[in-house]
């Protein structure tokens, strides 16, 4: 039976004739074991994230997430969104401090988007809640999202179909403006009209 030597206050251990860097003595990975099947070992000066297939001439085998192929793929859409909607002429709808009501001024800008939807039935809109900076990050997600449904219902009203109208809520996360003033604050709180491209 091995013995086990604790190092340090931290509590681990190491197995007692183990060398560094070898698979413990568990249950399956037993001391013949031996390191992992099919690749081999870092030597002395090597990296650990250079490790390759034995045999393999291929070089050093890398995770690559593709980050950097989904952000490009996901701002290549929210420019194409921002296109569209711009060319649409749509237009957001601006509320008062801690509400969901929709001002006079917004339900006259909901009615031309309302129409700009019904002669195009065939697009999608994803209607964005945003808050200002004040107040918790959940309390902010749910007034976000009060906003977009009351965007949504009341285009609805307007004679827009349900199907053509999706929600989202970003409460305070995407402000448009970043100052620290009431004037920034007002067009943060918006209902966003998105042209969805998905």
């Amino acid at each position: 039976m091995e013995r086990a030597i604790r190092l340090g206050s931290g509590g681990s251990t190491v197995e007692a004739g183990r060398a560094p860097g070898s698979l413990p003595n568990v249950a399956g990975l037993g001391p013949d074991s031996g390191p992992l099947k099919g690749f081999e070992s870092v030597g002395p000066g090597g990296k650990a994230g250079e490790e390759r297939l034995a045999g393999s001439g291929s070089g050093p085998l890398m995770a690559k997430a593709d980050s950097g192929q989904a952000a490009g793929s996901l701002a290549e859409q929210i420019q194409r969104e921002e296109s569209l909607t711009a060319a649409a002429g749509l237009q957001d709808v601006f509320f008062a401090f801690d509400s969901w009501q929709i001002p006079d001024g917004g339900k006259q800008a909901l009615a031309m988007d309302a129409d700009w939807l019904k002669t195009n039935p065939d697009k999608r809109l994803r209607i964005e809640g945003h808050c200002d900076e004040r107040g918790t990050g959940a309390y902010n997600f749910e007034l976000g999202r009060k906003r977009a449904n009351a965007v949504r219902n009341y285009m609805v009203e307007l004679g827009v179909k349900g199907q053509q109208l999706n929600i989202t809520s970003y409460g305070k996360t995407r402000p448009f403006c970043k100052d620290h003033e009431e004037s920034c604050y007002q067009q943060n709180r918006r209902g966003h009209l998105v042209v969805s491209v998905k």
